[in-house]
């Protein structure tokens, strides 16, 4: 059976859950941007749990954002990625 580009970024927990792929969660929390999530991503990014390049690949391939939140994720990857 083919597995559609979404549900093979799905992880499997033990009982057979599925769970987001880091990535995939990143980009959601950075799109939602509340003070929380930023916090979140800041850490994922400088603790390795992400790669900045994949980041960038997930939010260009994001549909329905507007400008402003692409922008805003963009700059969050960016200075995240820097220190």
């Amino acid at each position: 059976m083919a597995r559609s580009p979404a549900s093979s970024r799905l992880g499997h927990r033990r009982r057979g859950s599925p769970c987001l792929e880091l990535h995939d969660l990143w980009v959601s929390k950075a799109v939602a941007g509340r003070p929380k999530d930023v916090e979140f991503c800041r850490a994922f990014v400088r603790e390795g749990f992400v790669a900045p390049d994949t980041l960038r690949d997930r939010l260009a391939n994001t549909d329905d954002l507007s400008a402003a939140v692409n922008e805003r994720v963009g700059a969050l990857i960016a200075s995240s990625s820097e220190s």
